[in-house]
């Protein structure tokens, strides 16, 4: 079933749970709908990559697993657990085609840990969920995901969320601004966004909330969107209080997290993301990055630092650390 535009005042009407089914089922694009399906078009063939990768995950699973299950059941009497070695399975697939370097390592843990990462590509965010894999195969992660992206995953969420990967979609800031461009600013297409931007935007703190308060993980990036350096600007690095704002991303989380659950011991974990010389923005398919695990930040000091808005800026100078200068900020 190939997805459609729906009436304005259809999607005006929905909750969160009916926009997702929409989008899950096929039926319904958002992005047609707000007339920036070119939006889509240009996700097209990652989208196509991942679904495939999807299925030959789940297929190389089961060619695994059950004879794996049978020498378990006839070597040790235990029956092994299906969805551990589903997921260790997908870890291997994917380091296959994202074939990085991990530097530096977090203890197990049974504490949420947030992970907060520079975004300069698609390709970390795959190399991350193979991360996840391997170092908490047990725990559930929730990754917000921007809508064009989103949309052509959709018809593989209930599969991911097997893996553990549990999306969610966002309209980010330049997302919306392409929005507006499309559709000249039209009034009534602009409420519209703004309305979805918002209902998943409050689905987003709930989900984000909740997984900590169940021991489980969340995988964002402080940008919010794909972004050559850590930081958009040299004025916002020097924290010129004239500069544009950074995007209160980490400081939301933080605030989120507190607010359900005042003892939460959460963990905000800074992952510097290193790619290899002349890459591109998207996948860049066997390349080699370095992914390098920063500092653990308890709670008591991101949560101190939200209430005086502080968190972001923080957060950032710490992928810094471990980033070469010309990923600070964009060079002159």
């Amino acid at each position: 079933m190939k997805a459609k535009a729906f009436p304005l005042d259809t999607v005006r009407n929905m909750d969160f749970v009916e926009l997702v089914a929409n989008l899950e089922s096929g039926e319904m694009s958002l992005l047609k709908t707000l007339g920036a399906d070119h939006l889509l078009q240009e996700m097209k063939l990652v989208g196509i990559l991942c679904r495939i990768a999807i299925r030959l995950i789940f297929l190389l699973h089961w060619l695994v697993f059950i004879p794996h299950w049978i020498f378990c059941l006839l070597r040790t009497r235990q029956i092994p657990k299906n969805i551990i070695m589903r997921r260790k399975v997908a870890k291997w697939f994917i380091r296959r085609f994202f074939p990085d370097k991990y530097v530096g390592k977090i203890a197990k843990t049974p504490d949420p840990i947030i992970v907060g990462f520079s975004h300069p590509t698609l390709h970390e965010i795959l190399s991350l969920i193979a991360w996840a894999l391997y170092q908490f195969p047990e725990k559930e992660n929730c990754f917000p995901v921007n809508l064009p992206w989103y949309e052509c995953l959709a018809p593989r969420t209930n599969q991911l969320r097997l893996l553990g990967i549990h999306i969610t979609p966002l309209i980010t800031r330049s997302t919306l601004a392409k929005i507006r461009l499309s559709c000249n600013d039209d009034e009534k297409i602009m409420d519209t966004a703004d309305q979805v931007r918002q209902t998943f935007t409050d689905h987003y703190r709930i989900m984000a909330s909740k997984f900590a308060a169940e021991g489980n993980n969340t995988i964002s990036a402080p940008s919010s969107t794909r972004q050559a350096t850590i930081f958009p600007s040299y004025n916002t690095f020097i924290n010129d209080p004239a500069a544009n704002p950074l995007l209160p991303a980490m400081r939301f989380l933080a605030v989120s997290i507190r607010h359900r659950d005042r003892n939460s011991a959460a963990i905000f974990l800074p992952v510097t993301i290193v790619p290899p010389p002349n890459h591109g923005s998207g996948l860049n398919l066997f390349r080699r990055y370095r992914i390098i695990i920063g500092e653990p930040i308890p709670m008591s000091i991101a949560y101190q630092l939200s209430t005086r808005k502080a968190f972001d800026h923080y957060f950032l100078m710490q992928l810094t650390k471990h980033a070469p200068k010309e990923l600070w900020y964009p060079q002159p």
